[in-house]
């Protein structure tokens, strides 16, 4: 067995990652998610190789 990866939701993306680049966790530039209206970044480092990506939903509609 094997996690392939992990997702997690924020609320506001651009205030997550001022606080983990503060905390010296090394992320992506915040780009255009596959969703309509999603915002995304990848975590790089500190998560045990499991590919890690943190998800801003659309505003407006629930997911």
């Amino acid at each position: 067995d094997r996690l392939r990866g992990i997702c997690w939701r924020v609320a506001d993306i651009d205030a997550t990652r001022a606080r983990l680049i503060a905390a010296g966790v090394d992320v992506s530039e915040v780009r255009t998610g596959r969703k309509p209206g999603t915002r995304v970044m990848t975590v790089r480092n500190g998560t045990c190789g499991v590919l890690t990506l943190l998800v801003q939903p659309s505003q407006g509609k629930p997911d």
